[in-house]
């Protein structure tokens, strides 16, 4: 006998059978509480005995599968400065299993974090580099950690993971009992939480890394560019995420820059590493002369899309989240 493809059919097949029923119940004086826990346990039943008949077995580890995803949560995209009250670089990633991962704390940071979770709840923050839009926050996070009152909290350490290739940045990451700088393997596989993390260098005035997070149970793929100029291997360390964030500060027309990626690059490596979506982030907060000031992000966004061959383009805006398995 054919095997049922999916769970979703046998949750078919059970919605099929309560229906069924409905002219052999409409005589029984039962409550309709009563009605639907007798049809669920019939149901039940009948989609048990008929697995045993034909010998399949459920197949949990789809179910989980189908419905767990990667959240991925703007809590700050705006490139180098804070504008009208909306801040800089800074993500939420939480895993299928609820580890809360803080990707770059820039400016605003922590109070946007607040309207997500308690900052008392993150089980580790990793940093790209150590320009102020991606760290200026960091120091009011971990006074957070420090003075919170003890007695509302169990006090923990804070793992602060950051490249150490900037010995001066990375010793401040470290706060005796408070927060702990762990440097993250650049040349190998950084395990943490749920995670499998790798890093590549990016084309940068100081050394930043990009990130690609692949989360170990689902097996689906983040990769964030930290900010970047164009470099040729980036395509690939993207290839086949889910969410592919990248740094697109420029418009089209500066390529090659030395520090930020442009739209049309940003379309191209898209299009190169055949992501399931891209969402720009370090967006410039005013556009430069000649781009409309009131249209310039839609602009920066229809740029992009011109050259992602298809791949759906989305601007970051703050608290906007996505399933990053659901792309």
């Amino acid at each position: 006998m054919k095997q049922l493809k999916s769970p979703r059919l046998m949750l078919v097949a059970s919605m099929t059978i309560f229906g069924t029923l409905g002219p052999f119940v409409r005589n029984i004086s039962v409550s309709s509480g009563e009605l639907a826990l007798y049809r669920a346990i019939l149901a039940a039943l009948l989609i048990a005995i008929f697995l045993i008949i034909t010998k399949q077995k459920i197949p949990f580890k789809n179910i989980k599968k189908e419905g767990v995803f990667m959240k991925l949560t703007t809590l700050g995209c705006w490139g180098a400065y804070p504008y009208k009250d909306e801040g800089t670089t800074s993500y939420l990633l939480t895993g299928e299993d609820g580890f809360q991962l803080l990707i770059d704390c820039g400016s605003r940071a922590l109070n946007e974090l607040e309207k997500e979770i308690s900052p008392l709840d993150l089980d580790a923050v990793i940093i790209s580099h150590y320009h102020p839009d991606h760290v200026a926050d960091l120091g009011v996070l971990r006074h957070y950690f420090q003075l919170y009152p003890k007695h509302l909290w169990t006090p923990k350490v804070l793992p602060i993971y950051g490249h150490d290739q900037d010995t001066y940045e990375f010793s401040k990451l470290t706060l005796d009992g408070v927060s702990e700088g762990r440097a993250y393997n650049v040349n190998g596989l950084e395990q943490i939480g749920s995670f499998d993390i790798t890093f590549i260098k990016t084309v940068h005035p100081v050394v930043c890394y990009a990130i690609r997070i692949v989360e170990r149970t689902t097996g689906q793929i983040f990769v964030f560019t930290g900010d970047t100029g164009y470099f040729e291997d980036l395509d690939k360390f993207a290839a086949g995420a889910d969410l592919f964030l990248a740094d697109v500060y420029l418009y089209e027309g500066n390529e090659n820059h030395i520090a930020h990626l442009t739209t049309k690059e940003a379309g191209q490596i898209a299009s190169a590493a055949k992501v399931k979506r891209l969402v720009l982030t370090h967006m410039p907060p005013v556009p430069p002369a000649g781009i409309d000031p009131d249209n310039h992000l839609e602009i920066l966004r229809s740029q992009t899309e011109a050259y992602s061959n298809g791949i759906p383009v989305e601007l970051a805006t703050p608290h906007k989240s996505w399933q990053i398995g659901n792309c």
